[in-house]
């Protein structure tokens, strides 16, 4: 909490910073516009390590306790940490500045009032990232803590990946025959370095196609996730106009129903570019904390 506290200080110190430079000497001023700016800037990084740090490992026996059947995340530990895709997705600039930039924490925080959401931990992070609550397995045991998860799961979130250990996971998922309670996240944009999200899903399903009894799309296309039908027909979903699909109360997909039309409403396809979507935002931004500042500023004089 001190470390959050400390990013959240370094904001009013920048802006302090910029606006006593107003008045100073030029090369006075540019030192104290640098000094502000470096400020503001790492501010960020800031929040996020405390907020990173004020996250504990969940604990086996609350979690057996807990009468809620958990939405339960299996993902390659690779893609701890990835970023949400910007070309979907609601801007939320104050969020992101509190260090909501990670695709996994924007799904714990989507389906937080639905049930819990619970993952594995990654027992080579020090520090674990935020989003589902982490719980600890040894190496000779994560199978059998998986299949405890998955056993009791109202929802099961499966992050498409090459590792072998997902590969154990998802046979598993699939040997349980409960494709109503199943949501595959596709790839998710590339970073720099990474392989397009197309060349992604193409190995993906390259591997897994014969898996699934009926197989997977050609594509990953403008969707972000598959959902299956009882029969496990995929389906596509994510992109503009699609809907959950309708349940029965009481049924096996009710509450997988529940998150993807929390996932539909998030991260659906915007049909503006990113850049243009934030300098809009920004631009509102600017505009709101000018209006804020005059408004005191006229109370106050």
């Amino acid at each position: 909490m001190l470390v959050v506290a400390l990013g959240l200080l370094c904001i009013p110190l920048g802006l302090t910073a910029i606006r006593l430079g107003y008045s100073a000497a030029w090369p006075v001023r540019l030192s104290v516009y640098g000094f502000g700016a470096m400020m503001i800037g790492v501010s960020r990084p800031v929040i996020r390590l405390g907020r990173r740090l004020r996250v504990t490992a969940g604990d086996w026996t609350t979690v057996e306790q807990d009468p809620r059947p958990p939405v339960v995340y299996l993902r390659p530990f690779e893609t701890d940490g990835d970023e949400a895709p910007r070309r979907r997705g609601r801007l939320r600039p104050v969020r992101s500045w509190l260090g909501e930039t990670m695709f996994e924490q924007r799904v714990a925080r989507l389906v937080a009032d639905v049930a819990p959401m619970l993952a594995i931990a990654n027992p080579s992070e020090a520090l674990p990232e935020m989003g589902a609550k982490r719980l600890s397995a040894c190496d000779d045991e994560w199978q059998d803590k998986v299949a405890s998860l998955t056993s009791r799961a109202g929802t099961i979130i499966v992050h498409s990946g090459a590792s072998d250990g997902l590969a154990w996971e998802i046979e598993y998922v699939l040997e349980r025959r409960a494709p109503e309670r199943v949501i595959v996240v596709l790839p998710l944009d590339a970073s720099r370095g990474q392989r397009s999200r197309e060349e992604r899903y193409a190995s993906f399903a390259a591997r897994f196609a014969t898996v699934f009894p009926r197989g997977l799309p050609d594509r990953a296309g403008d969707s972000q996730f598959l959902f299956f039908d009882a029969d496990w027909t995929p389906h596509r979903f994510g992109q503009r106009g699609s809907q959950a699909p309708a349940v029965a109360p009481g049924s096996p997909g009710e509450q997988r129903a529940l998150v993807l039309e929390r996932l539909r409403s998030e991260f659906r396809v915007s049909p503006f570019p990113f850049w243009l979507r934030a300098a809009a935002g920004s631009a509102a931004f600017i505009v709101g904390g000018i209006a804020v500042a005059v408004a005191i500023y006229a109370a106050l004089s």
